[in-house]
């Protein structure tokens, strides 16, 4: 008769930490390269540092947006399944500023972050480092979205974009030559259970995932987001760009208000709401056009959950985002967003 196991995951979960376990040149500015994925132990997370010289030629020149320069550095990042499922779908710039939601300390203040001055002519050697979460946390919800990769011939696979010069310049004025590109990925992973371990495995049926999408264009007044709904939402993180770059203006954001099924508000608040309840919460200012709808965090510990606040998207027929924009949209303008949620994963 089989016994019921005695111990949890938590119990007897141990931790590998593990810097360069990939290292991965680009070929040329540009380039897309896949990597496959070790498979071994769970999945926690992966560690990215970016490497590469920005050259900067002539007298120097200008930027659209001085934070898109120094993080769009790979502007395409997608993490999938053995299955093909799409876990991770974003960009670097997306994930650095998702970053900032993540930690007490600020992603931004790291020791070792080197960028490049495009208003001043020079070779600049920069790096970039984050974290690109996979489980929901490494503290109390560690095990939420960890990602079994103890499976013969059965693997992940990252597929990463690295920059070229318009990633970077957007529509300004400098002149960079961008070479010797290149990543190194660190792992945290959970060593798996032995079969027949007195021991109750994670639950491996949901994918915590990582979506970037973006609306445009930008209205004054009123624009309304459609969420495709089914996932269960944790977080919704909005950049508002205008004229190229982020919109920095905090009066411009008049309200997000988010409803379900056509009319039932379930929040609405100012763009300057947004800038007191983020940085009350993570002790720092997100980036200059940047605000979080946090349904996450139900703790006094940053990203920490109940799940209490998160919005189970099955359950209503509408899920939606209205932006009312008080400024005048001129130029690229857009609604970037990154999602975090909870999704069903396949057999």
């Amino acid at each position: 008769m089989a016994t019921t196991p005695q111990f949890t995951f938590r119990q007897v979960a141990a931790r590998t930490r593990k810097s360069a376990v990939y290292t991965i040149a680009a070929p040329s500015p540009g380039s897309t390269v896949t990597q496959q994925l070790n498979n071994t132990g769970y999945l926690e997370a992966l560690w990215v540092t970016c490497f590469g010289t920005a050259t900067v030629t002539g007298a120097g020149g200008t930027v659209t947006d001085a934070r898109a320069a120094q993080t769009n550095l790979l502007p395409r990042i997608v993490l999938r399944s053995p299955q093909g499922e799409i876990i991770v779908s974003s960009s670097s710039k997306d994930i650095v500023d998702f970053n900032k939601r993540l930690f007490p300390a600020d992603i931004d203040l790291l020791p070792g972050k080197v960028v490049w001055n495009p208003a001043v002519a020079g070779a600049y050697n920069f790096v970039l480092q984050f974290k690109l979460p996979v489980a929901l946390n490494d503290g109390m919800n560690f095990a939420v979205g960890q990602l079994m990769r103890q499976i013969s011939n059965n693997f992940f696979y990252l597929d990463i974009t690295f920059a070229q010069n318009t990633d970077l310049v957007g529509a300004g004025t400098a002149v960079v030559a961008l070479t010797n590109q290149s990543v190194q990925i660190g792992e945290t992973y959970y060593d798996s259970i032995p079969a027949g371990a007195n021991v109750v495995p994670p639950d491996f049926t949901e994918f915590v995932r990582l979506r970037s999408q973006s609306f445009s264009p930008l209205a004054q007044g009123q624009n309304i987001v459609a969420y495709a709904t089914n996932p269960v939402l944790t977080d919704a993180q909005f950049r508002i760009v205008n004229n190229g770059a982020a919109d920095g203006t905090v009066a411009d954001l008049s309200y997000i208000e988010t409803t379900t099924n056509f009319g039932t508000v379930i929040d609405h608040r100012t763009g300057l709401d947004y800038v007191r309840d983020n940085y009350l919460a993570y002790e720092k200012a997100e980036p200059a056009g940047v605000y979080l709808l946090d349904f996450n965090d139900d703790f006094s510990i940053v990203n920490a959950t109940q799940r209490r606040d998160w919005i189970n998207s099955q359950n209503v027929a509408n899920l939606q985002f209205n932006v009312q924009y008080a400024g005048v949209p001129g130029g690229i303008n857009q609604i970037q967003m990154l999602f975090r949620e909870i999704v069903q994963a396949s057999a």
